[in-house]
C-alpha cells in the first residue's frame, strides 16, 4: 500500500541516519506520522482535527505528516507541553492545553539547519534552525525520533536540495533565548513527569525512570 511504501523509504533513510549510531531507532515498530490523531491524544482528536482543518487555510500547507506531543524547553528553561507538527512545507508549535492553538509562526522546512539526538533511546531532540535559536524537544511515546529526523531529512531535501546535519552525540548542542549549553539526561523515580532543569552548563533533562 502508498503508507506501507512511504514508511519503507523513511526507514531506509532511518537505517542511513542511525546504523551503528543509535542501535534502538524504531525500526521494528510502525512509523505512523500523525500521532495526534492515533494514540497520543484521547479525547481531543476532534479539537485537533478542527484546528489543523484551520490552520491549513492560515498557515498555508496541505497535509499533516508527522505530529507528536511533547515537552518543550522554553525560554527562562521553562518547561512546557506543546504539540509538534510537521508539515509538507514548516514545522509548527500548537499548545494542547489551548485547543491546539498555534504558539508563535510556522517555521518554513528550508530554515532547518539540523538535528542532535542522543546515541541511547531516549526521546531528546534538538531542532537547529537558521536564525540560531534551537527547539528542544522530548518527544511523546516510544521512540519518535528516528521517524521524526527522517521526514525532516526528506523534505528538506526535497524543498532545497539540501543535506540535513543528524549528529549523535551524548551531549546536544542548544540555544534558547541568551541561553547556550549542551543538554544530559537524568532518570530519577522522583520525577512524576518530563521537566528541564538549569545546570552550570545547559539543562538537564530529568525523566521518570
Amino acid at each position: 500500500t502508498p503508507v506501507e511504501q512511504r514508511q519503507i523509504r523513511l526507514k531506509i533513510i532511518g537505517l542511513v541516519l542511525f546504523y551503528k549510531k543509535r542501535p534502538d531507532w524504531g525500526y521494528n515498530r510502525p512509523w505512523l506520522g500523525d500521532y495526534l490523531i492515533t494514540s497520543d491524544n484521547g479525547r481531543n482528536v476532534a479539537v485537533y482535527q478542527g484546528a489543523i482543518d484551520r490552520l491549513k487555510k492560515q498557515c498555508k500547507f496541505n497535509n499533516v505528516l508527522f505530529a507528536s506531543l511533547c515537552f518543550r524547553l522554553a525560554s527562562r528553561m521553562r518547561t512546557v507541553s506543546r504539540a509538534l507538527v510537521v508539515t509538507e512545507n514548516s514545522v509548527l508549535k500548537l499548545d494542547p492545553a489551548n485547543s491546539f492553538k498555534l504558539c508563535g509562526k510556522p517555521v518554513p522546512i528550508s530554515h532547518l539547519q539540523g538535528v542532535s539526538v542522543l546515541p541511547s533511546s531516549e526521546s531528546l531532540i534538538v531542532l537547529h534552525f537558521s536564525n540560531g535559536l534551537d527547539w528542544v524537544l522530548q518527544l511523546a511515546g516510544n521512540n519518535r525520533v528516528a521517524e521524526l529526523a527522517a521526514w525532516l531529512t526528506q523534505l528538506l531535501y526535497r524543498s532545497s536540495g539540501r543535506v540535513l546535519k543528524v549528529e549523535v552525540t551524548g551531549s546536544p548542542p542548544f540555544r534558547v533565548s541568551n541561553k547556550a549549553g549542551t543538554v544530559s539526561v537524568s532518570k530519577s523515580g522522583d520525577v512524576p513527569q518530563v521537566r528541564f532543569n538549569r545546570t552550570a552548563g545547559g539543562v538537564t533533562l530529568q525523566v521518570p525512570a
